[in-house]
């Protein structure tokens, strides 16, 4: 497999499966994904996932990072003193796994201070939410199965 463009541009490094170098098109339509095609089954590889974090003034940016037919892998990304407000997901497990920053997450009753290579599972039908208490920004990737309505 190849390596492929990396830098400011696009952030992400890529491998694509047929040994070619990713044109231009490639990296537009993947956005920091390979994809390939074995049998019935996509296989997808992603780097440098959190430089993908799309952050607003305003509320938590989302952003998709991968996506398959029973699982959903995407980033939150909170400015200092942004949250996601208590929430539950009927039939879909979660898993918030912090990549950069710091965060409280809540799931049930339990509350806690989670850094860089922490994670929070949050069963399907347990209220969850997480708030970046700050003074650095949070990028959390979440974990959802079955994946959400697209």
């Amino acid at each position: 497999m190849a390596e492929a463009l990396t830098g400011q541009l696009y952030p992400v490094v890529l491998k694509i499966g047929n040994g070619r170098p990713p044109l231009p098109d490639d990296l537009n339509r993947l956005r920091g994904l390979t994809r390939k095609r074995v049998s019935r089954m996509t296989v997808m590889f992603a780097k440098r996932v959190s430089n993908t974090a799309h952050f607003s003034p305003d509320k938590m940016g989302k952003s998709t990072v991968m996506r398959g037919e029973f699982l959903f892998v995407g980033l939150n990304a909170f400015e200092p003193g942004q949250e996601h407000a208590p929430h539950i997901h009927e039939g879909q497990d979660k898993v918030y796994f912090i990549l950069e920053g710091s965060g409280e997450v809540r799931v049930g009753e339990e509350t806690e201070l989670l850094s860089a290579g922490d994670a929070a599972y949050a069963p399907s039908g347990v209220p969850h939410s997480i708030r970046n208490p700050g003074p650095a920004r949070l990028v959390s990737m979440v974990v959802l199965a079955p994946p959400p309505p697209k």
